[in-house]
C-alpha cells in the first residue's frame, strides 16, 4: 500500500533553519561597528561607504535578517595583506 509523503518533515526542517532576526546592538556585533553607525546608515542610507543592509520595522523596533546581513557583508573583498589592497585599489583607480 502506498504512503503518503510525510509532509510534516519538510515543515520540520524550515522551522528549524529559522534564524530569528536580530536587534540594531546584536547586528552592529555582526557587522563589527557601533550601534550608533548602524542606527546612522538608517537614515543616510550608507554603511561602509556603500548601500546600507536593509532592515524590517516592526513598530518602534528594527531587526536585520541574518542572512541578509551576510550576504550584505559578501560584497566586500577580503585581502590577505595591505599590498595586495593597495595594488586592487590602484587598479580601480587606473580603470576610471
Amino acid at each position: 500500500m502506498p504512503t503518503k509523503p510525510d509532509h510534516a518533515c519538510h515543515r520540520d526542517n524550515i522551522i528549524h533553519s529559522f534564524e530569528p532576526p536580530l536587534d540594531t546592538v546584536e547586528a552592529s556585533a555582526l557587522l563589527n561597528c557601533s550601534s550608533h553607525t548602524l542606527r546612522r546608515s538608517r537614515s543616510t542610507g550608507l554603511l561602509f561607504g556603500v548601500r546600507a543592509p536593509p532592515y524590517i520595522k516592526r513598530g518602534r523596533n528594527v531587526f536585520y535578517e541574518p542572512i541578509t546581513l551576510e550576504n550584505w557583508n559578501f560584497q566586500f573583498p577580503e585581502y590577505s595583506n595591505t599590498a595586495q589592497r593597495s595594488l586592487a585599489q590602484a587598479r580601480k583607480m587606473a580603470k576610471q
